[in-house]
């Protein structure tokens, strides 16, 4: 049976088994870059959003509700207010309409794009990646990257010079970990959050 994580504080011990020498806090922020990392890498955590359309108002904050960036826009959408269809078969908006600022921000070009809108639903499918020195994510994000963050974070770990725990011949092979994890991790997101546009990279 996989192991159940529910935060870094349960993490942290598989790091601590790899690099006993390490503290618990040199541990965690560790943890912390490696899961940014991982989700730079792997584009694992995405969220749906949803926000309510104000014609007068061109720019919507996409991270209210997290303790992240906006690592990517994969796609967003339009719905109007009288409107009972599906999100699945409504196109995407392109990408010349709208623009991502300061990583959070997603800011259309020009009101008139809003208009027939007005009241209706944007949705926008987001990939966020943790902010640094943050260690929140979902639960469910902790446990699906665990096995990866916790190879970035030892492989990290070992590669510190100086430091009694360094170990560049270890680092290699944690690397090595975190490269198949990493793999593993983009067919999974590839598999399931197939993209709808281009999209618009941070």
């Amino acid at each position: 049976m996989p192991k159940s994580y529910n935060s870094f504080d349960d993490v942290v011990f598989d790091v601590q088994l790899e690099v006993p020498q390490v503290s618990t806090e040199a541990a965690l922020r560790a943890l912390r870059f490696a899961l940014r990392e991982f989700c730079i890498d792997s584009e694992s955590w995405v969220e749906e959003i949803d926000k309510t359309i104000d014609e007068d108002v061109l720019s919507y904050d996409l991270t209210e509700t997290y303790d992240a960036d906006v690592h990517r826009l994969k796609s967003v959408k339009l719905r109007q207010l009288s409107s009972s269809e599906i999100f699945d078969n409504i196109c995407p908006l392109r990408t010349e309409k709208y623009s991502l600022v300061e990583d959070y921000q997603l800011t259309f070009k020009e009101s008139k794009d809003l208009t027939a809108y007005d009241g209706g639903t944007l949705r926008t499918k987001v990939v966020f990646r943790p902010r640094l020195n943050s260690g929140n994510a979902p639960v469910r994000i902790i446990e699906r990257c665990a096995p990866g963050v916790i190879a970035k974070a030892v492989q990290g770990l070992f590669m510190q010079v100086g430091k009694p725990w360094s170990n560049p011949e270890l680092a290699s092979y944690w690397l090595q970990k975190y490269n198949s994890e990493i793999t593993a991790a983009l067919a999974n997101v590839s598999m399931n959050y197939t993209d709808e546009n281009e999209g618009f990279s941070a």
